[in-house]
């Protein structure tokens, strides 16, 4: 009987300690690691270089549509078709890096 009283002192104890500090739950950044294996790691590194090569695509299609609005004002008629098309490929080359980009970030969560 006396074994019970002191289990639930403790167990009151530390629900007042966690309402007091607000720590339920809470864990050290390099604590979340601290499990990780090899594998682990490599996809979070993966995933974290496709993440920033995605958020790379909105600056590269402005980069690209900067080139393209000027292929269209300094251009002559001779050579206007020929830049506005290596924008264009700029952009396709931009929306396949994008892609791949994406998918990494999406497949290492697993």
């Amino acid at each position: 009987m006396e074994g019970d009283t002191e289990k639930k002192t403790e167990e009151s104890n530390g629900a007042e300690r966690e309402q007091r500090t607000g720590d339920k739950g809470k864990v050290p950044l390099f604590k979340l690691f601290k499990f990780a294996d090899g594998i682990d790691m490599a996809l979070m590194v993966v995933g974290s270089i496709g993440a920033m090569a995605n958020g790379l695509a909105l600056p590269l299609t402005s980069f690209v549509f900067g080139q393209m609005v000027d292929a269209f004002g300094d251009s002559t008629i001779d050579n206007i078709i020929h830049r506005v098309n290596k924008s264009l490929l700029y952009f396709v080359y931009v929306a396949i890096g994008s892609g791949i980009s994406a998918t990494f970030p999406s497949h290492t969560n697993t």
